[in-house]
Parts: C-alpha cells; structure tokens; sequence
C-alpha cells in the first residue's frame, strides 16, 4: 500500500534530514490574528495614500483658482470685449495687450511656483552648500546675524547653519535663503532665487486686474447702461463683464497695494520677515563677553562679582546695548538702487523677464555671504566707542570708590 503522501511526507524542496534543522514555525499555517493584522496593515497604509493625495490636490487647488482667474480676466477683457464688441483699432490694441499682459502674468507665476527658493542644504547629497564668494571689506566677518541669546543660529531640524536672511519654514520643512514668507497661493516659500518672478507676478496680475476694470466699466457704462443698444434681450454676456467689472476691481485695488508694499521692500533692502520682526546683529566689536573687563589691580572680573551692585549694572549696560541694537539701520540695505539691482538683475533687457540669474549674480548673491551698508557700519563703529566710554566711566568710578 502507498504511503498517504499528507502524512509524514516532508514539504516540498526539503528531505527528512534537512527537516530536523529547520524551524517548525515556518511551516505553520498563519493564524486568524495573523491575517486580521495584515488587513489592518492595508488598510492603514491606504488610508495614509488617500490622505496624502487629499494633501497634494489641497496644496494645488490654489494654483488652479490662479490660473482659472487669470485665464478668465483674459478672456473677458481680450476677446468678449475687445476682439468680438468693441472691434476696430482701439479693441485689437486693448485686446491684444490684455492677451500679453496675461501671457506675461502666467510666466512668472509658473516660473515662481516651480523654481526652487533657495535651499543652504543640498537634499541630494545631504551636505551644506558653501559660499561662492569671498568675504568682502564691508562684510569681512561672515554672518552677522544670531539669536537672542547672541549664538550663531543652527536649524536643529535641517542640521545645518542658517545663513544671514535664511529661516526655516514650518509648512515646507525646510530652511529657505533670504527667506521672504510662505505664500499658500503658491503653494511654497519665495525665497533668494524665486522672489523676482513673485514680484513680476504681482506686477503683471495687478495691470491685467486694472486693465480689465477699465475696459469692463467703460464698454458696461457706455453700452449696458445706455438702452442696452446693440444687444439682444437673451444675451447673458453683459452679465460677464459686470461681474469681471466687480471681481476684476477688488482685486485689482487689493493686490495693486501688496505689490506697492512689496517694491517698497525691495527698494529699501528687506524682506517681509525682516520688516514684521526684530533682527538681531553681531560683529566681534559688539559680543556680549565684552561687557566684561579686568583691573589689573587684583584681576577681579567686575562684572561677574557676586555684588548686587554689578549685577544690576551689568543688566543695566546690557538693557542699553539692546537699546543701541535696536535703533542700529537695516544691515543689508545699500540704496534703492542697488537694492532693486539685487531683486531684478544687472541685466537691464530682463528686468521684466522671470529669468533666473546669470552666473556672475549668483556668484555675488549666493545667499551665505552678504554685504552690509556704510551706515550700519558706521552705527555700529559708534555703538561699540559709546561701550567703550561707558566701561571706562565706570572703571574710574570704581577706583574712586577705593575698588583698586
């Protein structure tokens, strides 16, 4: 009789001898709770899929309002109005510069969404990228700016030194060079390299917003208005060019004074983090282990006595150091024309062009070393002589109490 081939038969690709080395628990059948916990495992890992595609169409949903808005303003000023209504010389010209305002419009807003900020760390090789240039007679120290508490600053999320002007974004998760804000109508950061088409963006939208007011309201008010000449009772495209009228005017009258504000930045050398928070400077002059200062008399360090007298002047000449600090001008800002030589270019031909900078602007602006103005310089030349005065009264009014 054969043997029943489900009984003490080995699996299959295994002899009798190689059975007794082998674990009996590979062979065991998998469990219920074995199977519960790997649908769970499916389930788990597909709802985090959908959650992450519910992110991504969330974070794009801003770009299409955008781009539906602006395509939408073109049509209704270039080619309802202008082209097919209004007609003749005056409507090929109106109809024709809305066409390139808007073309215009789209090419700095794309090329601002998709161009990269400006990153101190390289993610595809995880190292910190190194300044291009040398450091220069009007920044000869290397960062200037620091903490509150006066040490370098280090983003302990990114793991890498933060720059002069960089942040770290919370939204983004990353460290951003000259950092400006988060724009959620971007969907990402503006930073050193995709400010300009930003800028060019809101120029561009803020006159193709102001064009189709005007020609919205005139052709609306010249012909809607007056007995609906020329227009068939059925015809819904007045209803159009009111509301473009309407939409095209608010907005217009809202982005027209963010983009003043954002020139006025850019003239005057800052970023709209600079300009909303307190900036924090230090040259070797000004480090605070320079409130402190021996006699030679005794070598006593006066300012780390355990005398309640030195403990509040010590707080009082730190109190007026942050006083100075405060009142110190904008480091990085070296005349409107300069400043706006830095955002646009030295190219005068791209100035309304979102192109990327030429390899001798990178070269100088590469967001680790920047150069300081005269009168920050000059500022903090008197802030440090007024320290320096202010320790030497006080060591002679410290002889003169009989202190040596």
């Amino acid at each position: 009789m054969s043997p029943n081939p489900l009984v003490g038969s080995p699996p299959r690709g295994h002899s009798r001898g190689s059975s007794r080395s082998s674990s009996p628990s590979s062979y065991r059948p998998s469990l219920p709770h074995n199977r519960h916990r790997r649908g769970s495992r499916r389930i788990l890992s597909s709802v985090r899929k959908l959650e992450r595609m519910i992110c991504t169409a969330a974070k794009q949903f801003p770009l299409a309002i955008v781009y539906g808005g602006q395509t939408w303003a073109a049509y209704t000023e270039g080619w309802s109005i202008c082209f097919t209504h209004m007609g003749g010389m005056k409507g090929t010209i109106l109809g024709t510069l809305g066409f390139v305002i808007y073309g215009m419009a789209v090419w700095s807003y794309t090329t601002a969404v998709f161009r990269d900020p400006g990153l101190p760390l390289n993610n595809q090789t995880a190292y910190s990228h190194l300044p291009t240039s040398q450091p220069t007679a009007s920044s000869p120290h290397g960062p200037i700016t620091v903490k509150s508490s006066g040490t370098p600053r280090f983003c302990k999320k990114c793991q890498t030194h933060k720059p002069d002007r960089a942040h770290h974004c919370s939204t983004c998760n990353r460290c951003v060079l000259k950092m400006d804000h988060h724009c959620p109508w971007l969907a990402t950061c503006l930073g050193l390299y995709n400010y300009k088409p930003f800028l060019l963006f809101l120029i561009y939208t803020s006159l193709l917003c102001i064009l189709s007011f005007l020609v919205s309201t005139s052709w609306v008010w010249g012909t809607v208005l007056n007995d609906g000449a020329g227009h068939n009772e059925g015809d819904i495209t007045p209803v159009n060019w009111i509301l473009m009228a309407t939409v095209s005017g608010i907005i217009g009258l809202v982005l027209s004074g963010f983009t003043i504000w954002h020139l006025m930045l850019a003239a005057s050398g800052m970023t709209t983090i600079e300009s909303l928070e307190k900036v924090r400077y230090s040259t070797p002059g000004l480090a605070p282990h320079n409130n402190a200062f021996t006699y030679p008399g005794n070598g006593l360090d006066v300012w780390n006595a355990q005398t309640e007298r030195v403990r509040e002047q010590a707080r009082y000449n730190s109190y007026l150091d942050d006083e100075a600090l405060a009142k110190l001008p904008h480091a990085f800002d070296l005349g409107k024309r300069q400043n706006l030589l830095d955002v646009f270019g030295t190219r005068r031909w791209c100035w309304l062009l979102p192109l990327a900078m030429s390899c001798e602007e990178k070269s100088r602006l590469d967001g680790w070393r920047w150069e300081t103005s005269r009168a920050w310089a000059e500022g903090v030349a008197r802030l440090q002589q007024e320290r320096d005065d202010r320790i030497k009264r006080a060591r002679e009014q410290w002889l003169a109490q009989g202190g040596g």
